[in-house]
């Protein structure tokens, strides 16, 4: 194996746009070679575990592969290669070594507890579908869980016809083998006397035998060729997951937005679209989601793939590809390059996400939502309909401004080394020439207003004011005075145990630009937009709809009448912000105040009212805490 480095040249690459042919061969052969030291990992480990278990020695299984690999070598590294052998691999070592399974952030099929064996024995079966692919003739045991046997980057045997739910509905799998044979060029898989004979071409559907989907589509000399896996169990982070096919139409309906979406790719840059394609392997598709809320996600242990819920159109799935190609393309990076140190779990704020991040996250983030604010900003001139521009211009606007002010709130980060100093301010280079674009003011002001939704809830939800500072101020609001502050009082990033949802009000706003027809429903029947849009009230599309005087007597009543709500504290704000206050008002105070210390202002009001005292005016209030608080406004301080 060789040693691999980046070259400085190829950094430049990946810190100023999205093309980059030169770059991807380096990348992908360093996560190749990543990946043998995973499975070289997973031998050494297993050898020494003592496992009891009905399957040969994995060494048998190694050996099959070695034999695959003086045949066809390219056979071996495709299969190796496939982003799910990661997953696999990393989920593996964690139970071997008594470790918890890794988080995910989108929900993902469920899977039962399966024995230490059959996570094991994966191995046996990369190296049947190798031997398989390769044509050779062998014979080798690997699992079948409730009578189905998973033959990776191939597909799925289910004799009973029904691989859907069973792990399911049943989390004490059913575990045994089955036997491989591979013969003059056909495959037999034996399940307890079950015989099931592939087809000659294993890509074709036959009786128990379901082949993982194949999409490729070719546009302008460029070239995508994904997996739709719905199949294999290693599919998703976090561990094993059942099986659960899609649906004719579904399937149908995967194929046509890919190759509409490529298309608009290749449209927006032919030369970033071939890169893109280099890298792109597997697809996990996952449930739809709420409209305008498309769920993605990958790993860095399955570099190329990713999971996302069906898109609403094939705008919304380029972002997504552009967007998991990102953390793709920077995960192999930081395999190669430091950009950060180890150190303290400093948790930050991150725009696109509910929850504090770590520094290597909010990175991630960063160039992510660099790569979703390139094609919106490209892809708003060639919208098809008017409808869609505005939505093309609010989703360039919004994630303009939010990529722009975290690249902002990163610099100087202590974490982050000298290289990863360098790659943030050249990412920040990157972005600095669309601040000067301009974008409908309409459709600004809305973008304005989902950021500042976002960042309002998420100090609500994560940041825990000092309890001598909110004691103070509360002393001082009943008593009249100014109040005396401790020289430092930063809150504490401290994240709620309770899920937050930070984007009802952007929904709705997405709702008004991209369906009116929806939006003006909404408006008459509100009872619509709360059955449609996950949070969403009567309050809430009187907001959106730029109703702010009405949005705010309800949000401000809410507020004095249950302090301890977040909601309302989120909604009043916003509607100061579409008021657009006078400078100098009390309005604009209050505005200030809660845009940068709305959990000051919420706590010091729930302390305010467990006094007995009668509920303060939420505005007053904010507008008395900003004249308080701005004489000194320290960042969050780091979790305890």
């Amino acid at each position: 194996m060789r040693r691999h480095l980046l070259p400085i040249h190829l950094l430049r690459t990946v810190t100023s746009g999205m093309a980059g042919e030169e770059l991807m061969p380096v990348l992908v052969d360093a996560e190749y070679s990543l990946r043998l030291v995973a499975l070289r990992a997973v031998l050494d480990t297993v050898r020494q575990a003592a496992l009891e278990t009905p399957l040969a020695d994995v060494d048998v299984a190694w050996d099959l592969l070695v034999r695959v690999d003086g045949a066809a070598p390219e056979v071996v590294r495709r299969v190796l290669a496939y982003p799910y052998v990661g997953t696999w691999a990393r989920s593996l070592l964690r139970r071997l070594r008594g470790a918890a399974p890794a988080a995910t952030s989108v929900p993902v099929p469920p899977g039962g507890t399966v024995p230490l064996w059959v996570e094991v024995g994966y191995l046996h079966a990369l190296a049947a579908s190798a031997a398989a692919r390769a044509g050779l003739a062998f014979r080798i045991r690997v699992p079948a869980v409730h009578g189905a046997v998973s033959l990776p980057t191939l597909g799925l045997v289910s004799p009973s016809g029904d691989p859907d739910s069973t792990e399911v509905a049943n989390p004490a799998v059913s575990a045994a083998t089955a036997q491989v044979t591979g013969l003059h060029g056909r495959v037999e898989v034996d399940i307890d006397g079950a015989v099931v004979r592939l087809p000659a071409a294993l890509v074709d559907e036959g009786r128990s035998w379901r082949p993982v989907r194949r999409v490729r589509v070719t546009e302008g000399g460029a070239a995508l060729a994904v997996t739709v896996d719905d199949l294999d169990p290693y599919r998703a982070p976090g561990g094993r997951s059942a099986a659960q096919p899609l649906g004719a139409a579904e399937s149908a309906r995967w194929r046509e937005l890919l190759a509409q979406a490529w298309r608009l790719l290749v449209a927006v840059d032919g030369e970033a679209a071939r890169t893109m394609g280099r890298v792109l392997g597997a697809i996990t598709p996952l449930a739809h989601a709420e409209r305008f809320s498309p769920r993605s996600a990958s790993s860095a242990d399955a570099f190329g793939s990713l999971l996302a819920s069906t898109p609403d159109d094939a705008a919304q799935l380029a972002a997504v590809l552009v967007h998991e190609f990102q953390h793709s393309k920077l995960g192999a990076v930081m395999h190669l390059a430091r950009l950060y140190e180890a150190g303290p779990d400093r948790l930050l704020y991150a725009p696109w996400r509910n929850d504090p991040r770590p520094l290597s996250g909010v990175l991630q983030g960063i160039y992510a939502f660099t790569g979703v604010t390139w094609f919106w900003r490209a892809h708003r001139h060639r919208a098809a309909t008017e409808a869609d521009r505005r939505l093309a211009e609010f989703e360039f606007a919004l994630w303009r401004v939010q990529t722009t002010r975290t690249v902002a709130s990163v610099r100087g980060n202590p974490d982050l080394t000298a290289l990863g100093e360098w790659f943030v301010g050249r990412v920040g280079r990157w972005l600095a020439p669309w601040e000067l674009e301009p974008v409908p003011w309409a459709i600004e002001r809305a973008a304005g207003l989902a950021a500042a939704e976002h960042r309002t809830g998420w100090r609500l939800h994560h940041l825990r004011p000092a309890a001598e500072v909110v004691e103070r101020l509360a002393a001082a609001w009943q008593a009249g005075t100014a109040a005396r502050l401790p020289a430092a009082h930063r809150p504490v990033v401290e994240p709620a145990p309770d899920p937050a949802r930070l984007e009802t009000r952007a929904v709705l706003l997405r709702y008004r630009l991209a369906d009116p027809a929806a939006f003006a429903r909404f408006v008459a029947e509100p009872h619509r937009a709360v059955e449609a849009v996950q949070g969403a009230d009567a309050a809430d599309v009187l907001l959106a709809a730029g109703r702010f005087d009405d949005a705010r007597t309800i949000h401000a009543a809410r507020a004095r009448r249950a302090p301890a709500g977040r909601d309302a504290w989120v909604g009043l704000t916003l509607c100061l912000c579409g008021q657009d206050p006078a400078p100098g008002t009390v309005d604009a105070a209050a505005r200030s105040a809660l845009l940068r210390h709305a959990e000051v202002v919420r706590a010091v009001a729930c302390r305010v009212a467990d006094t007995g005292r009668p509920a303060p005016d939420p505005v007053r209030l904010a507008a008395w805490l900003a004249g308080q608080l701005d004489r000194a406004a320290p960042a969050p301080a780091t979790p305890r």
